[in-house]
């Protein structure tokens, strides 16, 4: 590696390190003045600084929750101050106690939605779950979960990853339609069974491996029936056309299997995340759309990493135990 080459990766590694420690809370007087004297050395550090900022704020816990970080923005070589923490001194305080749980989360990969849901698995994990009518439900790694029955539906909540449906006859006297709810979308089902995957707020796919399954979108509330060995994909644009399902590709967590067909670089990675807790971001927005294929151990996400950036001609550097930048 050339000397420029680690000159700039010296700068990266730096300025990730000044953003993590900007988003652990409001820095006494001398970090700010070590802060200020290293942005102050050359127009580099700065960029460096602003792009740390960037892929930060990028990371999908920080984007809904920026904490204090929102109080520090690079304008020539002067950090702004929050005028509204002098007003309202217990915003600072929220607002480090928000920045340390984001920071635990980073740390343990436990999110919010782990630890309101009703059952929650770490990055890795999966778990079987028996429901009373006789339903299972197979969490993915990193996924989330509500369970709500009632007189009058079966119903369970996404909130997070992926999770495998096995659906069984309801028996009560007042028949109740079983519900998997993923925000955007919602699928009911009769006796079946079928896989949804949460890639990320407005990214989910769902796909049946038996009979069929009503999908509705909560957008429109317009409804279309996916028949067995067949996938739905909503994104921001809408929902797509019903394409082939193949169970091998978007449930091979379960077998601690990761399967790629020329799969876009941004949704690779959640899925590869959800087998670790130092989270993999892009440090750049023209790598999303690289296409990755192959089928890989789920359990070496190191050497999937390795393997991505071998074949792409890409670097990364980490961050332990936060993150790792894929560029």
């Amino acid at each position: 590696m050339s000397r420029k080459n680690t000159i700039h990766d010296d700068l990266d590694q730096k300025a990730a390190e000044w953003v993590i420690r900007l988003g652990a809370g409001r820095p006494d007087k001398k970090t700010q003045r070590a802060l200020h004297h290293w942005l102050q050395q050359s127009e580099a550090h700065r960029q460096a600084f602003a792009e740390a900022q960037r892929l930060w704020r990028s990371m999908d816990q920080l984007r809904k929750n920026p904490g204090p970080l929102t109080q520090y923005q690079l304008s020539q070589s002067n950090l702004l101050r929050s005028t509204a923490q002098k007003k309202y001194p217990w915003l600072g305080i929220a607002a480090g106690v928000l920045s340390v749980f984001l920071l635990f989360q980073l740390w343990f990969g436990v999110s919010w939605q782990a630890i309101t849901a009703d059952y929650a698995t770490a990055p890795g994990e999966q778990q079987l779950i028996r429901l009373p009518d006789g339903s299972e439900i197979q969490l993915g790694p990193d996924s989330a979960v509500n369970v709500q029955y009632s007189q009058r539906q079966r119903r369970v909540h996404l909130l997070k990853g992926a999770a495998y449906f096995t659906v069984a006859p309801d028996t009560q006297a007042i028949f109740r339609p079983f519900i998997a709810d993923a925000e955007i979308f919602e699928a009911k089902a009769l006796g079946t069974q079928f896989v949804i995957d949460r890639l990320d707020d407005q990214r989910i796919k769902l796909g049946v491996t038996e009979h069929s399954v009503s999908a509705t979108l909560a957008l429109d509330h317009t409804s279309m029936q996916v028949p067995q060995g067949y996938m739905l994909h909503v994104a921001p644009d809408g929902p797509s056309a019903l394409t082939p399902f193949d169970a091998s590709r978007l449930a091979a967590w379960r077998r601690n299997s990761l399967v790629f067909d020329r799969t876009p670089l941004s949704e690779a990675l959640a899925q590869i995340n959800r087998f670790r807790s130092n989270k993999i971001i892009i440090g750049r927005a023209s790598l999303e759309a690289i296409e990755i294929s192959g089928v890989f151990d789920a359990g070496n996400t190191d050497q999937i990493l390795s393997a991505i950036a071998y074949e792409f001609n890409l670097d990364y550097y980490s961050l332990p135990p936060f993150l790792t930048v894929l560029r």
